[in-house]
């Protein structure tokens, strides 16, 4: 993508961010930059991390990895949405039915979501943010909201792997159900077969995890992957991944690129 498409998105991501989240917090003036101008800009590093990449990249478990080496959370916008839909509440029952027939929940309800995630005290000195923002719209208010929060993201990590090997750790891949650790049936798979390693409980697959809702998926993360790398990919705090190196080795590169971060 040229140059000058991506001063595109970033000129019209400043518009966008303001009817995204209007009566929030307004955006700094006098300057006409864009709010990831100040996430580059924090006087002082602290772990914020987004992980972002198509499906079966390797997000969630480089997520907890890191999220343990530096004692912070790991926040999954998924498993917060299935929280809030197992709450006793309407809105709970609401999203359990989006979620049930397999629709998309609105972003603002989303950005919510994690709002009220960050405030809580285990994110106060950091956090790694698995597999959000997913669409250029979701970049534009997780920017604001970070703005909002006065909070700056540390490092931005895009994992990228061929497709043909996302479908095939897809198609393999087992979750669990109450903490989200993924496994591999091939090559990560848990201690006793079909049970977590971290609670015990009963490993899935989960329904679009299958050959042809796989393939579908990558097809269509490829795309928007793209939008990530236009909007996030000039700044220097961006860093494409080899996601087919091994967990260490991923690992090693992103420690590596956190440490080179000024303050």
């Amino acid at each position: 993508m040229g140059r000058v498409t991506q001063w595109l998105y970033r000129i019209a991501g400043v518009a966008l961010v303001f009817g995204l989240t209007a009566g929030s917090t307004p955006l700094p003036s006098g300057s006409g930059q864009a709010p990831y101008v100040l996430a580059e800009t924090a006087p002082h590093q602290v772990v914020r991390i987004l992980l972002i990449g198509p499906p079966g990249a390797g997000k969630s478990t480089q997520a907890m990895r890191l999220a343990t080496a530096y004692g912070v959370p790991s926040i999954s916008t998924g498993q917060l949405l299935r929280e809030a839909a197992a709450a006793p509440t309407a809105q709970g029952s609401d999203l359990k039915a989006t979620l049930d027939r397999g629709d998309l929940v609105a972003d603002d309800i989303v950005i919510a979501l994690l709002k009220e995630r960050l405030k809580k005290p285990d994110a106060a000195n950091g956090w790694v943010l698995n597999g959000f923002p997913r669409t250029l719209m979701q970049a534009l208010a997780l920017d604001h909201l970070l703005v909002d929060a006065q909070q700056a993201a540390s490092l931005v990590v895009a994992l990228q792997v061929p497709e043909k090997v996302l479908v095939d750790r897809l198609v393999h891949r087992l979750v669990c159900p109450t903490c989200g650790r993924s496994y591999s049936a091939e090559s990560s798979p848990p201690a006793k077969p079909g049970l977590c390693d971290a609670d015990g409980a009963t490993l899935v697959q989960r329904p679009e995890d299958g050959a042809k809702s796989a393939a579908r998926r990558v097809e269509d993360q490829g795309r928007l992957n793209e939008e990530m790398k236009a909007y996030y990919g000039g700044r220097d705090m961006y860093l494409s991944v080899d996601g087919s190196q091994s967990v260490e080795a991923i690992q090693r590169e992103i420690v590596k690129a956190l440490k080179k971060r000024p303050g």
